[in-house]
């Protein structure tokens, strides 16, 4: 398999597996995409951001996942809607969407495990 069908092929599962927790909506969201609907081209290996968003959307996977089970996935898509005073009153989901810093997704990523160790969760 050619490295770019092997791209595909990644990130088909990727964007499934999101889509699967996180909602089409919120994965294209996060990814950078400006249409939920045409989420495929912004993730083309040939695109200049596609590797920064599958990095975001590694993150937000892990991130929809820290609470099992589908009651889980719904409090994490939330918890990624929410501003957070820690992330200097941002969404989540927006910290990831628009920073380009790997830094700053680690940090969001903490929070989130927190979140899901917590009551609230």
């Amino acid at each position: 398999m050619i490295e770019a069908e092997k791209w595909a092929a990644d990130t088909d599962q990727l964007l499934a597996e999101c889509q699967s927790l996180l909602g089409r909506e919120l994965t294209s969201y996060v990814g950078g995409g400006r249409n939920p609907c045409h989420a495929v081209r912004w993730l083309d290996v040939n695109h200049s951001t596609a590797v920064l968003a599958r990095d975001r959307l590694e993150i937000a996977l892990k991130i929809a996942g820290l609470i099992p089970g589908r009651q889980g996935a719904a409090r994490m898509r939330s918890w990624l809607r929410d501003r957070h005073d820690e992330l200097d009153g941002l969404r989540a989901a927006t910290v990831l969407r628009e920073s380009q810093d790997r830094q700053r997704w680690h940090q969001v990523r903490g929070l989130a495990e927190a979140y899901a160790r917590s009551d609230h969760s």
